[in-house]
């Protein structure tokens, strides 16, 4: 640590926190009448405005770093919307016919996975009532549908009460920043 004079005070130069008044050779300074405590005051004042500053400041910066952020987000998602489907037919062409699902470069890591496949109730009255006659392991007490006793009668399934998403590979791009 090294103290320096910055004005009236001894200051860390490293954490700019105040040590103390620079004159020592004089008396203890008391605020013990009206001068002295203006004098405390004025400099009460002067760390307070410099906080309400400080923190306006921060407040700015940060606004204009959550408008670079949005403006990265908008780049980001162009390319990938401009961009993905050449990409997934690249990384589809490295792959075909190897174990391996993906193919990594410099800048990032073209990726298949897995999707399991869901099914979604879009009626819940009609889902009960139909899986009440003919997957009744499927209801519940609180009547409500079991969706995962479905699995495996995808096919039997009414389209006006389910949606069937059938499972799938969906593509990811990794560029290893988050």
């Amino acid at each position: 640590m090294t103290a320096i004079q910055y004005g009236i005070y001894i200051v860390d130069d490293e954490s700019g926190e105040v040590l103390g008044l620079a004159d020592h050779s004089q008396e203890q300074f008391h605020a013990d009448d009206l001068p002295g405590v203006e004098w405390v005051l004025e400099r009460i004042s002067e760390a307070q405005g410099d906080r309400t500053a400080l923190t306006a400041r921060k407040a700015a910066i940060i606004a204009n770093l959550d408008r670079q952020i949005k403006a990265a987000e908008s780049r980001e998602a162009f390319m990938i919307q401009r961009f993905g489907p050449d990409l997934e037919a690249y990384a589809k062409a490295e792959t075909e016919g190897k174990k391996q699902r993906y193919t990594d470069t410099a800048f990032g890591r073209l990726r298949f996975t897995k999707s399991p496949g869901s099914i979604r109730i879009d009626d819940p009255q009609k889902a009960l009532v139909f899986c009440s006659l003919l997957f009744p392991d499927a209801v519940k007490t609180t009547q409500s549908v079991l969706v995962s006793a479905l699995k495996g009668q995808e096919a039997e399934l009414p389209a006006d009460a389910f949606t069937v998403t059938p499972p799938r590979d969906t593509f990811k791009i990794e560029t290893g920043v988050k």
